[in-house]
């Protein structure tokens, strides 16, 4: 498990995420794309990325955000994920499929890679002859720097 790390410099451009997934290239949904890329390995919420946009390009407004992130969504290029605050948080999907650790102190967000459960998945296909599809998981915890400040106070 490591925390979350940037995206590769070959990672795809905005513009050809936006055509894989089917949608017209526009500069706000450009804008919204890179925010998220520059923003990795953070995980970034609609209000977090409409004030990053719009600190760029003054025309973007809070409901446009919604509307792109909404859209990025629904194509495939961005991931919605629910990571125990009340507001959604968003990411770019071409990090791969990944599930999340989040310190319950600091809030910060660690990537646990998929392959990491694997064994859970074949545990539960022997016990109970389930065969897991989609597996997506948050575990809340504390993480080591927390957990040791925690020992020292």
């Amino acid at each position: 498990m490591a925390e979350a790390g940037p995206l590769a410099s070959d990672a795809p451009t905005a513009s050809a995420l936006l055509r894989a997934g089917g949608l017209r290239v526009t500069p706000q949904r450009q804008m919204v794309i890179e925010v998220l890329r520059d923003a990795a390995p953070a995980h970034l919420t609609a209000d977090e990325v409409w004030r990053e946009v719009s600190s760029r390009y003054s025309d973007f407004n809070r409901s446009t955000a919604y509307r792109v992130l909404d859209l990025l969504s629904s194509a495939g290029v961005i991931t919605q994920h629910r990571l125990g605050g009340t507001a959604a948080d968003y990411e770019l999907n071409p990090r791969g499929t990944h599930h999340h650790l989040v310190c319950a102190r600091c809030g910060r967000v660690f990537d646990l890679e998929a392959d990491e459960l694997n064994a859970l998945s074949r545990r539960v296909r022997t016990r109970l002859g389930f065969v897991v599809g989609d597996l997506g998981i948050t575990v809340s915890g504390v993480c080591a720097s927390c957990h040791a400040a925690v020992g020292a106070e």
